[in-house]
């Protein structure tokens, strides 16, 4: 049986997460190995309770790498959320091989909402996740979504409406 997975708390309020980003944008040395050094622990804990002792390095490793890219190519434009930005690659990552372990038999009831979701985020442009994620992760409204990625706010209600009806086709 998967269990959920448990909030990844914020960080330290010592850490400035504006300057943590910018060094791993830089790509400095010093900077990855400071996020290395704040995440790595916590992404090791969550995922011991989730998967397999023999892929738990793997999979940190993995996490961190999606992190830092994502990072480096603007994905992640607010600092302060990446805390959150984390846990959404954490679950992916932790779904996808909960997947590929679970015996075939119990394939059908793995495909929960939460593993659908993570699918659907894959398979979007990275403007239409970001839009996605600032909207329902980080509850910014409509109107700032819209004016942040350049959208009209139809173009918006359609990616919405199109989002839910791929997630309701891939749920049944």
């Amino acid at each position: 049986m998967v269990r959920p997975m448990p909030v990844l708390e914020s960080t330290d309020p010592r850490v400035d997460l504006t300057a943590l980003v910018d060094g791993v944008c830089r790509g400095d040395p010093a900077g990855l190995e400071a996020l290395r050094g704040l995440l790595a622990g916590g992404v090791r804990l969550l995922l011991v309770r989730r998967l397999d002792k023999s892929q738990v390095e793997d999979c940190v490793e993995e996490v961190l790498r999606r992190v830092v890219r994502g990072i480096q190519t603007g994905e992640l434009q607010d600092p302060r959320r990446l805390m959150p930005y984390v846990r959404i690659h954490l679950q992916c990552l932790a779904g996808e091989r909960a997947r590929a372990q679970a015996p075939p038999a119990d394939a059908p009831a793995a495909d929960s909402g939460q593993q659908i979701l993570c699918r659907l985020l894959q398979e979007l442009s990275p403007p239409e996740r970001d839009s996605l994620i600032r909207f329902y992760v980080e509850g910014q409204d409509e109107q700032s979504v819209c004016r942040g990625n350049g959208i009209l706010p139809a173009e918006f209600r359609l990616l919405k409406q199109r989002v839910k009806a791929r997630f309701s086709e891939l749920a049944r």
